[in-house]
């Protein structure tokens, strides 16, 4: 239904207010947010400066299509070689300004090579809030995990062995003797651990990464029975840690995707 907001004073009959006018060639739902989307401020406006911001909406929507198509056929800018002043570097309040460059572009096998086997020092004091992670895991793992080639078993990062280490006084090493993940959740937060130490050690290392989608590609292996469904995550997560503790101590970059998919098509038969 029309709303009329004014009388036409020559016949006596409604006139269609600059509202309605306005919404025949501007749709309400097409306007930005503000005083063009309200009735009276739209009305108290003339009509003309309400035409013109039309225009000016049709321009601009124009230049926006036009910008998204040459981008889109724009070919990559090549990324130009900074040379750093000299900086110092305490990973603390002083960062190097080489810390915030993107991702390399290259194939990690051109560069992986002079990524070092040790992490050094050794710090255990890390900002797990961040991750929501504090109590999460033993600081026996991340202290193990400074050695970049160290391989481990999904239940390292199992949050419910930090519990043993306290009630013993003591963090236990990554060993046969810590509690099992025994539940998909459980499992599901260990490999978030894991990807958290990652992260914080070695941010270059996309195995975590690599290892959630090739799950999420096979649904987390849904299909198995729940106990086989566990038994496939772990000998997953072992199977991959296996391969990229050989490929690392060669210094050479973890294994990708397809290869991580092939280990876990091997877990599931």
């Amino acid at each position: 239904m029309k709303h009329f907001d004014a009388v036409s004073k020559e016949t006596g009959t409604p006139a269609i207010s600059n509202f309605d006018m306005l919404g025949l060639m501007w749709p309400l739902h097409q306007r930005p947010q503000g005083l063009l989307q309200n009735r009276a401020a739209v009305n108290a406006t003339p009509f003309s400066s309400l035409s013109e911001s039309f225009q000016m909406f049709q321009v601009a929507q124009r230049n926006l299509k036009r910008l998204g198509t040459s981008l889109a056929t724009m070919k990559d800018a090549k990324i130009p070689s900074t040379l750093f002043p000299a900086q110092k570097d305490n990973r603390s309040n002083k960062l190097h300004d080489a810390s915030f460059l993107c991702y390399p572009v290259s194939p990690p096998a051109d560069w992986w090579h002079k990524m070092p086997l040790t992490i050094y020092p050794v710090v255990r004091n890390r900002n797990l809030d961040l991750f929501g992670a504090r109590n999460s895991f033993s600081n026996a793992v991340l202290v193990d995990m400074h050695e970049r080639s160290s391989c481990y078993k999904l239940k390292h990062f199992h949050a419910g062995n930090l519990s043993s280490a306290i009630k013993t006084g003591e963090d236990k090493s990554p060993d046969d003797d810590w509690l099992e993940n025994s539940t998909l959740k459980e499992c599901q937060e260990a490999i978030c651990n894991w990807m958290v130490c990652l992260f914080l050690l070695s941010p270059l290392d996309y195995s975590g990464l690599v290892f959630i989608r090739v799950l999420i590609r096979y649904n987390w292996v849904s299909g198995c029975a729940p106990a086989i469904r566990l038994k496939v995550l772990n000998t997953f997560f072992e199977a991959v840690q296996r391969a990229n503790s050989a490929e690392l101590a060669n210094q050479r970059p973890p294994i990708m995707f397809e290869a991580q998919e092939k280990e876990l098509c091997e877990a599931m038969r």
